[in-house]
């Protein structure tokens, strides 16, 4: 049985599937667009600066701005800050994906994810954040399954903090044990920095001989096996 909490923590739910390339996507978003217009009426067109404009995500938002469903030629992703249950939220992606996957022929994946950000309000004591008080008081301050390129797994869960930066619009997101973050104009690019950059550390400070390796980065390696297994 699910359990309801009063002040629930979960703020953003996402569900991903990543595939091989279909370029029949970028010249014909406007098919899928009718399919979901009645749900999803808003559209965003990205704006495109450096990188190739059939990689940029098109966003269709619903009426209510409470659910987003983004796609490029190689991604699909489902996200709600409206989460009612992992039933529903079940019904929602199957519905969708099975719609898009349908329409472009997408029969084959290359990866899929499912992703719960939360979020814990913190107070800082003198500028700093106490994070082994949070930690105490409760163990699931904020952790969630990351995907990248990287293949790994947690041992266990990996706790994370969500800041915002000097400047309003950038997401700062992180670990302080690791002392390790990640910076993106979206939670979601700002997650995959971090995590790309924790697992490439951790491949570099594994593939290093003792020797090669100072009391710090020694220490790191500790900590970095106790959270990953590759």
């Amino acid at each position: 049985m699910s359990r309801s909490y009063k002040n629930p923590p979960l703020i953003e739910a996402i569900f991903e599937i990543r595939f091989p390339a279909e370029l029949s996507i970028e010249c014909q978003r406007d098919k899928f667009y009718e399919k979901i217009r009645n749900d999803y009426p808003q559209i965003l067109v990205p704006i495109v600066m450096g990188e190739p404009p059939s990689l940029k995500s098109y966003e269709f938002t619903g009426s209510e701005g409470k659910k987003i469903i983004r796609c490029s030629i190689n991604t699909f992703s489902i996200h709600t800050n409206e989460y009612e249950g992992f039933a529903r939220f079940k019904e929602d992606c199957l519905k969708y994906t099975q719609l898009f996957t349908k329409l472009y022929s997408i029969t084959s994946l290359k990866r899929t994810g499912l992703r719960y950000i939360n979020h814990i309000p913190i107070v800082r004591i003198e500028g700093c954040i106490p994070i082994q008080k949070y930690r105490t008081e409760s163990k699931s301050l904020i952790h969630l399954p990351f995907f990248t390129s990287y293949s790994y797994t947690l041992k266990k869960p990996l706790p994370i903090v969500i800041e915002r930066g000097i400047n309003p619009d950038i997401f700062l997101i992180g670990n302080e044990e690791l002392n390790k973050y990640g910076v993106g104009l979206s939670k979601e690019e700002a997650l995959k920095e971090f995590e790309d950059f924790i697992i490439a550390d951790y491949r570099t400070l594994r593939g290093s001989s003792p020797g090669e390796l100072t009391e710090d980065a020694k220490e790191l390696l500790v900590l970095y096996d106790s959270y990953i297994e590759l």
